[in-house]
């Protein structure tokens, strides 16, 4: 049975249920782990008598965005029983909990598994890229910025006290410029606005970081008019272009541009006749010089010899496609692992969960600039490496759904990709039952950045140096057959399978294994899916009975807005209406447009406001469940302007 401390109880310090109600204002913007046992010995609860079984961090369900870390803690009669906190000081009350929204966890989950789903097709099926106004146009960069130079040497000893740390692996670094590129409407710190023939004008520069392998743009502020929109593109080559970029990702202030592979990149911003140029905000501050080419990273030099391609074991041809590399920006600089993506039990959905380690991507930070490589791998047996830049990509970062680090749980975390997989990527299957001793086991990676490889071996339990750090009870640890490949820097977060049912069962931390590695440290420790679970279980085994309300609560009455602007429209529910809903205008009882088809069941959408709008102070929204469209609500009356 869980049990949950009341208000009342005079051993907690807790928050009232309004405040936690109240977008949940003391919780953090990020993941935290405080020290567990002092956290709750703070609060009465002695070390000799209760003991922390794991500790989590979990996004709330509240509309705040925000997160919560949980304890589930064992007392002095064996009892479980799971606390919740800000991450600081406060301890929520039961009330507090399901204000937040935060569902009981079930650690008592009987086993479910759930196997892959195949695309269609395998493909390389790349996103339309987009054309740069200032190819189409000819219309050169105005100004620019270089990098400035980089010191090699700290570089190197950096890199190499990460390796020994077992800390994701970089492949760049961040670089300030050395005054940020503003603009602000017509005020520009650098280049100028250009007229575009047909309407409209144009800001571009060029920034250049001297033999840079690629390069990632960091707007810290983008704010732009309805119709406006940011390009990036090589400098060298305009067939590379990524975007178009109109404001940062969901619930974020600041965007991370996708890869440009060169060392030159223009950046651009397009606004029509039709917008208001002085609405434009632009900060570009800082951006990430790549070093290192893919499957040449530092420290491995290249995935070793005894490694495997994926592509020569056609059985695994369709789970391998569910298998992504990942770069991302953390506070060192562009790092890389890898990741899978995961199905879910309900067959209507196809939500792009993926899961990595939490040492690869801790932050809602990180998670807002990952980038994921699909089918990075070889067209056949032993053939040539694609290069990156040919691949589906998904960009747009991701929500960090929830994640425990290695101390303190499995190194698991789970993301919501902002934007879909790619349509040749496959979702993977998954077990939550534990795996014995003895079960054979598959890895597939991008050791050291590389293309995709693949590795076979056995769970053991082998007394090894890392093995009480790593226990049994929350790590699995796979020993590799001889010959049969390892995992190398590059290769964390990758996913674990059971051989016979090639489902998931954990992501790898890392461990001491090595092309050459004597036989005794030919090993690695994968995070247990199994007790990672119960605390994404919500997500990829939702309850698929629908039923439930919905209560729109942005706009409210008498709001008016103006066209040609962005609001968000904001509502919450109640029970299980389903992973997404749809968005409608009505004016005075009468439909008037679909706003959105689907979105995720969040509590908010923002909403461009069309010129086309006639103004009128009696429309409303109607936000309905997909699942079931007589779940719904209407929004108050609201006005809309010119």
């Amino acid at each position: 049975m869980r049990l949950y401390l009341v208000a009342a109880c005079a051993i907690l310090a807790v928050i009232s249920a309004a405040n936690a109600a109240d977008e949940c204002s003391g919780c953090s913007k990020e993941p935290q782990f405080p020290e567990a046992q002092s956290l709750l010995e703070s609060h009465g609860y002695s070390r000799s008598e209760y003991s922390v079984l794991m500790s989590w961090s979990e996004r709330t369900h509240d509309g705040s965005d925000r997160f919560v870390t949980g304890f589930h803690v064992k007392g002095p009669d064996g009892a479980t029983f799971d606390l919740y906190s800000d991450g600081d000081d406060r301890v929520f009350s039961k009330e507090d909990v399901k204000a937040l929204g935060i569902r009981e966890k079930k650690w008592d989950l009987p086993p479910v598994e759930k196997f892959g789903e195949a695309p269609p097709a395998v493909a390389r099926l790349l996103p339309e890229k987009p054309v740069p106004t200032g190819v189409s146009k000819s219309i050169e960069p105005r100004g620019g910025a270089v990098l400035p130079e980089i010191d090699w040497a700290r570089v190197s000893r950096e890199d190499a006290e990460s390796e020994s740390l077992g800390k994701p692996t970089r492949i760049g670094v961040l670089l300030d410029l050395a005054a940020p590129a503003v603009v602000l409407g017509d005020n520009v710190s650098t280049g100028e606005w250009s007229p575009v023939d047909g309407g409209g004008s144009l800001w571009s520069i060029e920034i250049l970081s001297p033999d840079a392998l690629g390069m990632r743009v960091h707007f810290s502020e983008i704010e732009l008019p309805l119709g406006a929109r940011v390009v990036v593109y090589n400098g060298y080559d305009a067939n590379e272009a990524y975007g178009p970029y109109f404001g940062p990702p969901p619930g974020e202030t600041d965007l991370w541009s996708a890869t440009v592979f060169t060392e030159l990149v223009v950046v651009e911003c397009f606004v029509p006749a039709s917008a208001d140029r002085n609405a434009v905000r632009l900060t570009i501050d800082r951006a990430t010089h790549n070093y290192v080419p893919f499957g040449k990273l530092a420290m491995a030099k290249g995935a070793g010899a005894c490694e495997l391609d994926v592509s020569c074991y056609s059985s695994w041809a369709s789970t391998s496609a569910g298998v992504g590399g990942i770069g991302s920006v953390g506070q060192s600089g562009s790092l890389w692992c890898t990741g899978s993506l995961l199905a879910d039990t309900d067959s209507s959905t196809t939500i792009p969960y993926f899961l990595t380690a939490n040492h690869c991507v801790g932050s809602q930070s990180s998670a807002s600039s990952i980038e994921v490589y699909w089918l990075y791998q070889t067209s056949s047996c032993n053939g040539s490496a694609p290069n990156p830049s040919s691949v589906p990509r998904t960009t747009g970062g991701a929500q960090l759904l929830a994640t425990t680090n290695v101390n303190s749980g499995t190194d698991f975390v789970l993301l919501r990709l902002n934007n879909n997989a790619s349509s040749g990527a496959s979702y993977l299957g998954w077990a939550s039952a534990e795996a014995g001793i003895g079960t054979p086991t598959v890895c597939i990676h991008h050791p050291s950045g590389d293309y995709k490889r693949i590795s076979f071996g056995d769970i053991t339990n082998v007394a090894e140096s890392l093995l009480d750090s790593h226990p049994r009870s929350r790590f699995h640890q796979s020993t590799w057959r001889v010959n049969l490949g390892v995992t190398e820097p590059g290769s964390s977060g990758s996913p674990l399978f059971i051989e016979s049912t090639q489902q998931v069962i954990g992501q790898l931390w890392g461990g001491p294994s090595y092309c050459g590695v004597p036989a005794s440290g030919r090993l690695d420790y994968y995070g247990r899916f199994d007790v990672s679970f119960p605390l994404i279980e919500q997500y990829l085994d939702p309850d698929t009975t629908i039923s439930g309300g919905i209560e729109v609560t942005r706009p409210e009455a008498g709001i008016s807005w103006a066209k040609g602007r962005e609001r968000k429209i904001k509502w919450t529910s109640t029970g299980n209406i389903g992973a997404k809903v749809r968005i409608d205008l009505y004016q005075g009882g009468a439909f008037v447009m679909n706003l959105k088809g689907q979105t995720n069941n969040d509590g908010r959408w923002k909403w461009a406001i069309p010129l086309s709008l006639s103004p009128a102070a009696n429309y409303f929204v109607r936000v309905s469940s997909v699942a079931d469209d007589t779940i719904f609500d209407n929004s108050d009356n609201f006005e809309i302007r010119n």
